[in-house]
């Protein structure tokens, strides 16, 4: 297969990747240029919108040569050079007793298929800016929730055993909509851990919020990289709460001290106490 242009062979994009290749009920066997063209082409892509694209286009088939007199839209040249309508258009052409089929195109129009080429095998620049986008933030995120599962780590090694929550974002609408964002260190199943919590309602609605809750690693991207600014906040309430709890706890711990004092001094005074005599009953 080949596609001349004055007298020169050019490439043609037998690259393109192939499609599926329908079932066809009889060989094509066409009686003009176009019918082959438009027969191939519809065969190959499943629809007749090559038969609309080139109705107006002046073909011509001479031998085995098939000449594009008219310069076509971008996608018509990308539906031309589809590799499987090629491959369906010569297998017509050698019913026909033809030989290989060359595609002879004006030199502006060539000019235009191999610009097509171009871009269909050549990534443009801002593609190729947002596959290294995408490549940089998955690594920042992978990184992001390692530090996380490091921090997660070192307050299961405190067994603190204290929940407490921050908030992220909190915003309310004219009509008492509201939503919350906040990041938390709470029990999760089994085990204890840096958790989010995104939950929404109506303002004096008596019901239960909308709510959503996971373990850090496993919450959307996005609700991730808002938490991380909250996290030096999550570690300062978190020690807020331990020493709240300890406030609370240490007058409990005397009163509970005094009464175990209270009671082993009873105990030592029960067993160190004479045991009284009964006298024996007097029979009558």
């Amino acid at each position: 297969m080949s596609l001349i242009y004055d007298g020169k062979v050019a490439g043609v994009a037998g690259s393109v990747a192939k499609l599926p290749i329908r079932s066809i009920a009889k060989p094509i066997a066409p009686q003009s240029a176009k019918d082959l063209l438009v027969g191939a082409l519809a065969v190959a892509t499943g629809h007749q919108q090559a038969s609309d694209m080139l109705q107006n286009a002046a073909l011509s088939l001479v031998g085995s040569t098939l000449e594009i007199q008219t310069e076509l839209s971008a996608a018509m040249l990308r539906l031309l050079f589809n590799a499987q309508a090629m491959q369906l258009m010569q297998s017509a052409l050698k019913e026909r007793g033809g030989g290989n089929i060359t595609i002879k195109l004006l030199p502006a129009i060539a000019d235009k298929v191999e610009s097509e080429a171009a871009k269909v095998a050549t990534p443009s620049p801002a593609l190729l800016r947002l596959a290294e986008s995408a490549a940089r933030l998955n690594k920042v995120s992978d990184q992001l929730t390692t530090q996380i599962e490091q921090i997660d780590a070192a307050l299961k090694r405190l067994n603190l055993g204290v929940a407490t929550w921050v908030t992220i974002s909190e915003i309310e609408d004219e009509d008492g909509n509201w939503s919350r964002e906040q990041l938390g260190y709470v029990r999760i199943g089994s085990r204890w851990g840096v958790a989010l919590r995104s939950s929404s309602g109506m303002r004096g609605d008596p019901g239960e919020p909308d709510e959503t809750f996971s373990a850090f690693a496993d919450a959307p991207r996005q609700l991730r990289i808002r938490a991380v600014e909250h996290i030096p906040k999550l570690l300062d309430q978190l020690s807020g709460e331990a020493e709240a709890m300890i406030a609370k706890l240490s007058p409990k711990v005397d009163e509970i001290s005094e009464l175990t004092l209270a009671f082993q001094s009873f105990n030592l005074q029960a067993a160190s106490a004479p045991i009284a005599k009964t006298a024996p009953a007097v029979k009558k």
